[in-house]
């Protein structure tokens, strides 16, 4: 099958008549074939999926990697989230965008594909990973109110201790909820909950969120708790499994909306960034600076 169709084609392709189709291309990124516009198969399956999520009850997102739930992710809240003010809006502003979402990555080292849609660099987002893993930001703990590492550190030995010993088990969780500091807190952990088990000799990793900000928190988040469950893998001795996400409320801030439309409409192909092009820009710029 071809990968770029032509309008007629690609009216076609989704069942429409040309007149229908006119209507809806202006959502479709598409490119100029010497002299007419031509659509990619990849990105009209998008459009049908995400159109199709309109009729769905269930809010669940499916992709083999996070390039592609990420997309999924802001078209479904964007499609289907429910108006609801939250405490961080400023006056005159939209209410959020809110929806409960199970997430699914199915191959997420297969290769390693992560989302361009976030808000830091690359070497920010090492820099956010090895905070989750190593701890290197818990001594300022009193000024950020909180770090995950500081929250859990101390339970991850125990967690994998767990695992050698029963491979089986249903207990290898850890938790960051503390109720004697965050009930009432105005800045409580928005990570509640990890949880680990082996099926089929892999390593699944679920993570639970009480909230969590889509657009501009989700890309980070997900490249730190992604080499975690690449690193116990590995200690294990074993493939990385499905990873999931459990979240109470997934949400875009309404300041944020055209920004996260104008993501909306751009291709797979501009959402993409493998971890080893991450890694080679973070490397390089990692090499200027120490050669200043």
């Amino acid at each position: 099958m071809k990968s770029w169709l032509t309008e007629k084609e690609a009216a076609e392709y989704l069942g429409m008549s040309i007149q229908e189709f006119r209507q809806i291309d202006i959502e479709l990124p598409g490119k100029d074939g010497k002299g007419q516009q031509l659509f990619s198969i990849r990105d009209l399956n998008l459009w049908k999926w995400s159109h199709e999520q309109k009729n769905e009850e269930t809010n669940y997102i499916i992709a083999p990697d996070f390039a592609l739930a990420h997309f999924r992710l802001i078209q479904a809240i964007l499609l289907k989230g429910i108006p609801i003010p939250t405490d961080y809006d400023k006056v005159g502003e939209l209410p959020s965008l809110d929806l409960p979402v199970m997430i699914e990555v199915t191959k997420p080292w297969d290769p390693p594909i992560f989302s361009k849609c976030v808000w830091d660099s690359p070497e920010g987002l090492f820099t956010y990973r090895d905070e989750l893993l190593y701890g290197i930001h818990d001594h300022l703990v009193e000024n950020l109110s909180y770090t995950y590492h500081s929250r859990i550190g101390d339970q991850l030995d125990k967690v994998k201790s767990e695992l050698h010993g029963n491979p089986n088990s249903r207990r290898a969780q850890f938790i960051t909820w503390q109720p004697e500091i965050d009930l009432g807190s105005k800045y409580p952990p928005c990570f509640q909950r990890g949880w680990f088990r082996v099926r089929n000799e892999k390593l699944d990793f679920h993570t639970h969120w009480r909230s969590r900000d889509m657009l501009k928190a989700w890309g980070s988040n997900v490249f730190a708790f992604a080499h975690l469950h690449k690193l116990w893998a590995d200690e294990l001795g074993i493939s990385v499994g499905i990873y999931r996400e459990f979240i109470d409320s997934a949400h875009i801030y309404g300041r944020d909306l055209d920004i996260a439309k104008s993501f909306a409409q751009r291709s797979l192909d501009e959402w993409s960034w493998p971890l080893e092009e991450i890694d080679r820009l973070a490397s390089s710029k990692n090499d200027t600076s120490s050669s200043q």
